[in-house]
């Protein structure tokens, strides 16, 4: 969550408070002697200073000026009592209250004279309020009016407190050099004061600024700044905030530096501040090594945390138990959760700490919980509901309330189950949290479905509906309609269900869900079937297809090819099933009126001829319709069997599939270069080889033409896969050619001499303009004899790193090997770099760069976005120097741990190079 740091900045700084302090003016607002103006002056005072530690105490102190303010009619501090208030529930996350608050704080500013720094203050909130609800535009107006009045007072701290804000707003809408230039500012601004706190705020907001952008060495100075600041002050607070937010980013990022820092820190706090030392093993076991799962790592922090805590501090030893017990149950060791959980229980009842001991019942309720034992679970939820609104987080109550229905509901108790989950909504309501008002909706209804009540989950499908509106996360919304479209699916309620599913698909589609998405067209498909609205069913066929092969694997793409056989056998089942109704209710009818002639024929007996033609006539068309339906029957069964023996099909192909391509992979190796001769050139050099599939497009190429000359290549062919292992196959069988051709071995040339082979070998004519088949290659002829190396690429770059350390990117001509015709007129362009000891070079394909995974930042969530060639810079330039087998083990793990969860989305291939001469 953003923190609004112009009240921290206002406000006395926390690292600064001394307890004696504040236990002073908590004396002096319970004497009896004090007047009511001194009284006031102290409340005022306890709510400024507590809003930067309890915000519940700040709300409570200010609450208690207001009507002794208004008791004295002092209106400038009942403005002061209104806006503290306001400021107190913004941190308590109550947003709407803080709003009109604050507008009342506003209302009486305008009747006193000016002053500035309130009313800075109170423009700050507003953009801060704006900003959570999502109106970026009209936050960053309020804060542009904000430094208008702090430029024309003259006050350069809350000019550099606002450009701060201002800078966290642009990183929140990632306007990253927007950022930049305000954290600059800031910064500025903040060393023109001389107060060292404002310089420290500046320099934090700043290295956030360079994390978001890569540029990870510069947060890391920015870092090792606070932390030589804080030396200079002689406040150690900052210092275990410099290192903090550095081992955390190191941890992150996976930098070798991460030992290096944690010794520093460790020679820095553990004998000046062992308990700052054991927050700082805490703080960054959880938000550095915890996170990217290195858990033994972790785990080794939170035992000497732990260890120092035990002795010093038992509120800090009851959050580490807490952490460490979490760690335990992530991999599932429950006896030794448990365990560290009874040592946290006892340490809280001996300290008498209430805002940590629910927390501890909650987590030993959740391992009772996942080893399902429901009533231990119970008993322990019950006894930390006792205490929840003592709890530090404020969603406490709701968060025990969730978990209590969710017990209730495990020991068949839906009635209490219903009234927990209710009473969880009015505890998300109270908070203004919509989003926890969203999930206690969607709670109730999943109880209502499984008591088989459909009106009352549709009810409260309805209410989840009405908050989630409320949230700036459409997908909540997503969720709730197809709750509803399956519900109403499951009840025959079919139009219904459609709407609510075209409704999810609207708002999928906008946010590119394609999991969710393959859900919405299959349901769709299949219920605008049953509606016999096949012209509407049909077309999603093709979007489902889609959304599967973006989320699934091949097995998945033969599945739904099995599903739409299915779906078109079932339609014509459907059909003659309808038409044989049809048919038995014409019979029916006929019947009906045999019976009728019959009994007219007792009546009537000059009819009785008439009678037995009808009779005659309905027995014959019996006859007929039961024929048809044998034979409809039986045409039904013959398509059964038709479908069985194109799944056997289906099946056989798959296995001569792989087969096929696992005897391609073994060609592909063969067909690339032995490694060896190449290593025995160049000691220090590695070759790092990820296809996506079981075969690859990348490829990479070696050949000696001499003792003193080589070539050396990486290549990416159009696609990956199949189809690109067969154009690798190509590329490398056509070098292999062109290198023992007789002439010069120029790469320039001879990328221009490999473009005319594949396009001779693929029969590209010169006048097709819409050919795509081709490659990407880089290529180095190293020439030793004279100490060159010749470089030339198509659409690929050569990186280098001179042996003083300066950085140099040949990039390629922006044409590729084959391919669009029109590209042809532009000659590939070659490079000459002297071949010194101590040179490095690296050749690569897009693969990596291109590759998504997840931006790690601490305090923001994680962002999905690509490596780029930026990131693969500084990672080589960082480990450049290293022997190249290290290089290539840091490269292939950086890999992983960037993707995570992601797939890998085309082949990789680098080589790289340190010249030994």
């Amino acid at each position: 969550m953003h923190r609004w740091r112009l009240l921290v900045g206002l406000a006395t700084v926390l690292w600064a408070q001394r307890p004696q302090e504040i236990d002073s003016l908590e004396r002096l607002v319970q004497s009896r002697r004090a007047t009511d103006e001194t009284r006031l002056a102290a409340h005022i005072a306890l709510a400024k200073l507590y809003l930067n530690i309890n915000e519940r105490r700040a709300l409570e102190h200010a609450r208690q000026a207001l009507p002794i303010a208004q008791r004295l009619k002092d209106v400038r501090k009942q403005a002061l009592s209104l806006y503290y208030q306001a400021s107190a529930l913004y941190y308590l996350r109550l947003y709407e209250s803080s709003g009109r608050f604050l507008m009342q704080a506003e209302s009486l500013l305008a009747y006193l004279p000016a002053d500035t720094a309130i009313r800075i203050q109170v423009l700050n909130l507003h953009a801060t309020l704006a900003e959570q609800q999502g109106e970026f535009l009209q936050a960053k107006s309020y804060y542009e009016q904000a430094l208008e009045r702090a430029r024309l007072s003259s006050d350069r701290r809350l000019y550099a407190m606002t450009l701060i804000n201002l800078a966290e707003l642009h990183l929140g809408m990632r306007l990253y050099e927007l950022a930049e230039e305000a954290a600059q500012e800031a910064l500025r601004a903040a060393e023109a004061t001389y107060e060292k706190d404002y310089v420290r705020n500046a320099l934090k907001t700043l290295a956030f600024v360079y994390v978001k952008q890569g540029r990870v060495e510069e947060a890391m100075a920015l870092y090792r700044r606070i932390i030589a600041l804080g030396r200079e002050v002689g406040i150690l607070e900052w210092v275990q905030d410099g290192y903090g937010f550095a081992i955390v980013q190191a941890a992150q990022m996976g930098l070798a530096s991460v030992d290096s820092l944690l010794r520093a820190a460790e020679a820095d706090l553990a004998e000046k501040a062992p308990i700052l030392w054991a927050k700082l093993l805490n703080w960054v076991a959880s938000e550095g090594f915890y996170e990217v799962g290195s858990l033994a790592r972790a785990k080794d922090l939170y035992q000497k945390a732990l260890a120092l805590a035990e002795k010093q501090d038992s509120i800090l030893a009851i959050r580490v138990l807490l952490n460490l017990a979490n760690l335990y149950s992530r991999q599932a060791l429950y006896p030794q959760a448990m365990e560290l959980l009874s040592r946290a229980r006892e340490l809280s009842e001996q300290k008498g700490d209430s805002a940590l001991l629910p927390m501890v019942l909650t987590a030993i309720g959740e391992v009772y919980f996942a080893q399902e034992e429901w009533r231990k679970a119970a008993e322990s939820f019950n006894k930390a509901a006792d205490f929840a609104y003592l709890a530090e987080d404020p969603a406490f109550p709701f968060r025990i309330a969730t978990n209590l229905a969710a017990v209730q509901a495990k020991l068949g108790n839906p009635d209490a189950a219903r009234n927990l989950f209710q009473e969880s909504l009015l505890l998300a309501a109270e908070m203004e949290d919509w989003e926890a008002a969203t999930n206690a909706c969607l709670n109730l209804a999943r109880l209502e479905i499984e008591q088989g009540r459909l009106d009352s989950a549709l009810s409260a499908l309805q209410r989840a509906e009405k908050y989630a509106q409320k949230v700036r996360n459409p997908f909540p919304l997503a969720n709730i309609l197809l709750m509803r479209g399956e519900l109403l699916a499951g009840a025959g309620r079919l139009p219904q269900a459609v709407a609510a599913y075209e409704r999810a698909r609207a708002l999928l589609e906008s946010l590119e869900a394609y999991s969710e998405l393959a859900q919405v067209y299959e349901q769709l498909i299949r219920l605008y079937g049953r509606l016999g609205q096949y012209q509407k069913a049909y077309p999603l066929v093709f979007p489902l297809i889609e959304a599967i092969k973006r989320t699934s694997n091949e097995e998945n793409v033969r599945a739904l090819t099995r599903m739409e056989l299915e779906y078109l056998h079932q339609k014509e089942k459907d059909a003659q099933e309808r038409q044989i109704e049809a048919e038995k209710l014409r019979a029916e009818k006929a019947r009906q009126v045999t019976w009728v002639i019959i009994v007219s024929a007792g009546i009537v007996l000059g009819a009785a001829g008439v009678v037995l033609l009808v009779l005659y006539r309905a027995n014959r068309r019996e006859r007929e319709i039961n024929v048809q339906l044998a034979e409809r029957n039986r045409l039904i069964e013959s398509q059964k069997q038709l479908l069985e023996e194109k799944n056997e099909a289906l099946e056989r192909a798959k296995r001569d599939i792989e087969e096929s391509i696992l005897y391609a992979r073994r060609i592909q190796l063969a067909i690339l270069p032995d490694l060896k001769p190449f290593q025995e050139r160049f000691p220090d050099a590695f070759v790092l080889y990820l296809p996506r599939d079981v075969v690859s497009g990348d490829f990479y190429y070696y050949y000696p033409l001499s003792d003193h000359e080589s070539l050396l290549a990486v290549a990416d062919c159009t696609g990956h896969g199949v189809p690109g292992a067969f154009m690798s196959m190509i590329g490398s069988t056509l070098l292999n050619r062109l290198a023992q051709e007789e002439g010069p071995k120029d790469p320039a040339f001879l990328l221009q001499r490999l473009d005319e082979e594949l396009r001779a070998t693929l029969h590209q004519a010169l006048s097709q303009d819409q050919v795509k088949d081709g490659m990407d290659i880089g290529l180095c002829y190293l020439d030793e004899r004279r100490g060159q190396l010749h470089f030339a690429g198509a659409r690929r770059p050569l990186f280098v790193f001179t042996p003083e350390g300066e950085f140099i990117e040949l990039k390629g001509s922006r044409r590729s090997i084959g391919g669009d015709v029109l590209q042809q007129q532009i000659p590939f362009e070659g490079y000459t770099l002297p071949l010194q000891a101590g040179l490095s070079f690296y050749l690569f394909s897009d693969g990596l760069v291109d590759q998504f995974g997840w931006e790690q930042v601490p305090g923001k969530p994680p962002r999905r976005t690509k490596f780029l060639a930026r990131r693969l810079r500084q990672l080589l330039e960082r480990i450049r120097c290293l022997p190249a087998a290290e290089q290539k083990a840091i490269i292939e793990k950086v890999i992983y741990d960037w993707r995570a969860d992601i797939e890998q989305l085309d082949d990789i291939c680098i080589v790289g190079v340190r010249y030994g001469g």
